[in-house]
């Protein structure tokens, strides 16, 4: 090309600049000596603003010119990773008439490091010896990078946020409690929260997931508590929030290992003061944080699900009248707020399942950690915060079409998963929860005939069929008179669980047994109410 000649001279240029680097350094930010005065204008060598200028043209020089590329990095990459290590004095900041040339210093290094992250995906056997170097580097960044710069903070996020799809992860692991600090991670700008956060929480997650094994049970609980605040954050959008909640799924395994680990550890001398005792009581403690995270999760959702229902006739939301209701689920002013609905109710679906797969997980470990004198099984507050998740959580199936074939294959599924939750349960815990509650499933299956789902998952699943079998039997003797009740729709409901039920007797004969005790009862209160109804069908069927 006619640029060909100019590339290598143009590329000598930057290695000057980059060896000059340490000396604009010290020249911008050292003491003039008395009598002399700093100069206003610097030498292009000398110049912050043009080394952040440099490797984004060196970037595209090498893409246009590949035969330059391994030549010139082999001269180029360690001055740059040199310079991206390089510090400003300590009261560099501190001074008002440096504050823009900080600004300028640390935009320069960030550039440079998003060049390094490009040779990163391209050539890492190049960047390889500087392994250890650069998620140094990059942490020392987010440190130093002024919480006013939000460009350059979030060219930085993403910079890192490369660094973390590669091996060159491993050196961030020991940095971990500086991304657990918002303050580092996003700054304190007013302006950072609505462009940083979403990106910042995002990369956070990536840190925190590939650690969750190694952390403590302090950083456990500090990344539980920021990501708990997360997925209650109306401001983050959904797909933020569903990543939280993965997260936090993900952390439940480590929080369930370390609690087991520290419990095995304070089962020592008798009236010995063992500190994993306390640990170990912090680890359930903090899984029952999760649990119930999720289940007030619902509890929001079940508002917001029923809004999106009734504005789903429309493809974008921007009636003032109907944005005022979705206020309280978004931050910001109304003229800034406009919902996309159909994908608002994809990401929002795609948020309940998250939320359903997270919640049996966490509900498994609760019901299993070891403990000291706690048997397996939930305690009663647990089993309290399960109760309110049946109550929650069907509510927000009104998000499900029932005209859409699609819509409603898609929330049996959901619905079996749901379902699902409750089967890790330990039986006195199950019996607990439905027999207090079992009435709030009914009504759900008066309103929608898809949540029979739930039901049958439970009379078709081994572990929990006997002890359903018996809390469902006892609450329908009760409801015989209404088979023939002037509503048709309650009584084929209760007819429907009824062979339901003899369904599931077929494939368990075990739960004869719990038929048998019934049995006598239900015929007798049958005989009774067909002589007494005129439509008695219903009661011989």
């Amino acid at each position: 090309g006619p640029l060909e000649g100019d590339v290598q001279p143009f590329l000598d240029f930057v290695c000057k600049v980059y060896q000059n680097f340490p000396n604009t350094l010290k020249a911008a930010f050292d003491k003039p000596v008395a009598g002399q005065t700093r100069p206003t204008v610097r030498k292009s060598t000398e110049s912050f603003k043009v080394v952040t200028e440099c490797p984004l043209i060196v970037m595209f020089l090498f893409q246009l010119y590949d035969t330059y590329a391994q030549p010139n990095v082999q001269t180029l990459l360690p001055l740059m990773v040199k310079a991206i290590n390089l510090r400003a004095p300590a009261n560099a900041r501190q001074q008002p008439a440096n504050a823009a040339l900080f600004v300028d210093f640390i935009a320069s290094q960030v550039k440079t490091l998003s060049f390094l992250t490009y040779l990163l995906r391209g050539s890492a056997d190049w960047v390889r010896p500087h392994k250890e170097i650069i998620p140094l580097s990059v942490v020392q960044l987010l440190v130093s990078c002024p919480h006013d710069s939000i460009a350059v903070r979030k060219e930085l996020l993403v910079a890192t946020r490369h660094i973390l799809a590669t091996d060159f992860r491993e050196g961030f692991y020991q940095h971990v409690d500086i991304f657990l600090d918002e303050k580092l991670l996003v700054g304190t700008s007013r302006g950072a929260g609505d462009s940083l956060r979403p990106l910042a929480y995002s990369l956070l997650a990536e840190v925190v997931h590939h650690v969750r094994m190694m952390l403590s049970m302090q950083q456990l609980s500090k990344a539980v508590h920021l990501f708990s605040r997360n997925v209650h954050d109306a401001s983050l959008p959904l797909t933020v929030q569903t990543t939280s909640i993965r997260l936090l799924m993900n952390l439940v395994e480590g929080i369930y290992h370390k609690h087991n680990q520290d419990q095995e550890k304070a089962v020592g001398a008798a009236g010995a003061v063992n500190p994993a005792a306390e640990a170990s009581v912090k680890g359930r403690k903090l899984l029952v944080r999760i649990l119930d995270t999720f289940v007030r999760k619902f509890g929001t959702l079940k508002e917001y699900t029923k809004k999106l229902s009734e504005a789903k006739t429309k493809d974008k939301l921007d009636d003032p009248g109907l944005l005022l209701e979705f206020m309280p689920f978004r931050s910001g002013s109304l003229s800034d707020i406009v919902i996309d609905i159909n994908k608002e109710i994809s990401d929002c679906k795609q948020l309940i399942k998250t939320l359903i797969v997270a919640v049996r997980t966490v509900v498994w470990s609760v019901s299993n950690v070891k403990g000291q004198s706690v048997p397996r099984g939930m305690q009663e507050h647990e089993s309290l915060i399960t109760a309110k998740l049946l109550r929650h959580s069907l509510k927000c199936f009104s998000i499900y079409s029932s005209n859409d074939a699609a819509s409603t294959k898609e929330e049996k599924e959901i619905l079996d998963l749901l379902a699902g939750i409750f089967t890790v349960l330990d039986e006195r815990t199950f019996r607990d929860v439905f027999t207090l509650n079992l009435q709030v499933l009914f009504d759900h299956l008066l309103r929608k005939d898809t949540c029979i789902a739930v039901p049958q998952h439970f009379l078709s699943n081994q572990s929990v069929t006997k002890p359903f079998t018996d809390i469902l039997l006892q609450f329908l003797v009760q409801r015989i008179r209404d088979l023939s009740s002037s509503d048709k729709h309650e009584g084929q409901v209760i007819l429907n669980l009824f062979k339901t039920i003899f369904i599931g007797i077929s494939t368990y004969p075990d739960n004869e047994h719990v038929l048998k005790q019934h049995v006598r009862q239900i015929v007798i209160a049958c005989l009774k109410h067909a002589m007494q109804e005129k439509r008695a069908t219903s009661y011989y069927l």
